[in-house]
């Protein structure tokens, strides 16, 4: 099996090197409104170079610092949702990015929303994306245009 490769231009690559970047299969309706967390929904691997990414987890196969990176496109949102929290979680800790999202809205109700972190993971240490919108008691949708997970090993 060849885990390496050195290119004759000096390029290294190594083919089971950890990395991904999913996309939800389709739209993730009514989700949260009233302060209920969901998980984001990646259906669609856009790749997955050594098999850690599976029913919206990524596990980190060895220990390691991982450079993880999520963006979630909501619509249907109004002034009524003041606050919405992003999270990456993993077994050590939870990332959290927290947003007015009635100051990041388009005139049809989409807003974006990203966080990066640069996480310590664990052999076995699992990564989720998680999304809670509070303060409204009407229900957003997670569309797939614009929302991704993605992440690799840094070392």
């Amino acid at each position: 099996t060849e885990t390496m490769r050195i290119h004759g231009s000096g390029a290294i690559t190594a083919p089971l090197q950890p990395a991904f970047s999913a996309v939800p299969a389709s739209d993730q309706d009514n989700c949260t409104g009233n302060g209920t967390e969901v998980t984001v929904a990646y259906g669609t691997e856009i790749f997955d170079k050594n098999s850690d990414f599976a029913s919206n987890t990524f596990t980190a196969p060895v220990a390691g610092s991982y450079f993880l990176n999520a963006s979630v496109t909501v619509h249907d949102l109004t002034s009524s949702n003041t606050t919405l929290r992003l999270f990456i979680s993993t077994s050590n800790r939870a990332y959290m990015y927290e947003a007015d999202p009635a100051e990041n809205i388009s005139g049809a109700g989409v807003g974006s929303f990203s966080i990066t972190a640069l996480a310590d993971m664990d052999a076995g240490d699992v990564a989720v994306v998680r999304f809670v919108m509070f303060d409204s008691t009407l229900s957003v949708d997670i569309q797939t245009s614009g929302t991704f997970f993605q992440g690799y090993l840094l070392g």
